[in-house]
C-alpha cells in the first residue's frame, strides 16, 4: 500500500514534465515560423508575383516537413528523457508518447474546428447576403413586370384610340373626297376680297378691310403680320344650303369675290361652301391657314375662279 502511494506522485510529475516539454517545443516551433516568415517577406519584395507564389509554396512545403520532423524528434526525446529519468517501462513510454500525440492532435483539432466554425459563419453571412440580394432582385423584377403591364395597357389604349381616329378620318375623307368636284382655273380679278374663316366646321365672316363685319372676327397686328381671331360664327350643320343662304344673301357677287381661309378640320365644310359658291356664280379662292395669319402689303393682285 505504501509503495503505491509513493509511485503515484512520480507518475503525475512525469506527466507534467512531459507536457511542459511539449509546450516548450511548440514555442520553439512558433519562434521558428516567425523567423522564417520575416526572411521570406524580405525575399518576396524583390520577386515577381509568379516567382513569389512558386517560392512560397516550396518554402511552406519544406517548412512543414521540417516542423513535422522536429515534432517527431521532440516527442522521441521527451520519451527518452522520461525513460532515463524515471526508469519507466516500455509500455509506459508508449503511453507517454500516445498522450503527447493526443494532446497535439487535440490542439490541431480544436484549431481546425475553430477555423471551420469561422468559415461556416462566413458562409452563412454570404448565404444571407445572397438571399437578401435575390429578394431585392425579385422585387425589382416584379416592379418591372408591373410597370411593363401598365405601359402595355396604356399603349394599347392609345393604339385603340388612334385606330378609331384613323377609321373616322378615313370615313370622313371617303365621304368628302373632292374627286367629283372640279374648279375652273383661277384668273386675275379686280373684285374686292371678302374673307370668311372656317374653323371646326363653323364660318366666321370678316368681310372686307374697308367694311368689316362687326362682332364675328377681330384682328391682332404685330408689325406687318395680321392675325384674324374668330369670335362668333355660324355653324354649318346638316343642311349647309340653308345656313349658307343666310351668310351669302347680302353679299354682292358683282362687287366681291370670296376668299375662304380654313383650318385642317373643316375640309368637308370647305367643299360644301365652295360648291355652293360655284352654283351661285360667286368667284372664289381658298387656302388652308390654321393660324389665320397674313403679311400685310399695300397692293395685292388677287386671283379667283367660278
Amino acid at each position: 500500500m505504501s509503495r503505491a502511494k509513493k509511485e503515484l506522485p512520480e507518475s503525475l510529475e512525469l506527466l507534467l514534465d512531459t507536457m511542459c516539454n511539449t509546450f516548450g517545443g511548440i514555442m520553439f516551433i512558433a519562434l521558428a515560423l516567425i523567423i522564417i516568415s520575416q526572411l521570406v517577406t524580405k525575399q518576396l519584395k524583390e520577386m515577381t508575383p509568379e516567382e513569389i507564389d512558386r517560392k512560397r509554396i516550396e518554402q511552406l512545403n519544406a517548412s512543414i516537413k521540417e516542423l513535422e520532423a522536429e515534432v517527431k524528434k521532440l516527442r522521441a526525446e521527451n520519451a527518452d528523457k522520461a525513460v532515463a529519468k524515471y526508469n519507466v517501462s516500455a509500455e509506459q513510454k508508449q503511453l507517454i508518447v500516445k498522450i503527447v500525440t493526443a494532446i497535439d492532435d487535440s490542439l490541431d483539432l480544436n484549431s481546425k474546428v475553430s477555423a471551420a466554425g469561422e468559415k461556416i459563419k462566413d458562409e452563412r453571412k454570404k448565404a444571407a447576403e445572397n438571399r437578401r440580394q435575390i429578394a431585392i432582385l425579385e422585387k425589382q423584377k416584379q416592379r418591372k413586370i408591373k410597370d411593363n403591364k401598365e405601359t402595355r395597357a396604356r399603349y394599347s389604349k392609345v393604339a385603340a384610340a388612334l385606330e378609331r381616329e384613323i377609321a373616322e378620318l378615313e370615313k370622313s375623307l371617303a365621304s368628302s373626297s373632292p374627286r367629283n368636284l372640279r374648279f375652273a382655273k383661277e384668273e386675275s380679278t379686280s373684285l374686292k376680297v371678302y374673307r370668311i374663316l372656317l374653323q371646326a366646321g363653323t364660318a366666321y365672316r370678316f368681310g372686307n378691310e374697308a367694311s368689316p363685319v362687326v362682332g364675328e372676327v377681330t384682328v391682332s397686328k404685330n408689325g406687318r403680320i395680321a392675325t384674324l381671331i374668330p369670335v362668333r360664327g355660324t355653324h354649318i350643320g346638316a343642311d349647309p344650303e340653308q345656313t349658307l343662304n343666310g351668310i351669302f344673301d347680302n353679299i354682292d357677287k358683282n362687287r366681291y369675290f370670296i376668299m375662304i381661309i380654313s383650318d385642317l378640320d373643316s375640309f368637308s365644310t370647305l367643299l360644301a361652301m365652295r360648291q355652293y359658291l360655284r352654283d351661285r356664280g360667286f368667284r372664289a379662292t381658298w387656302s388652308v391657314n390654321p393660324e389665320f395669319k397674313f403679311y400685310m402689303v399695300d397692293e395685292v393682285k388677287h386671283k379667283a375662279s367660278f
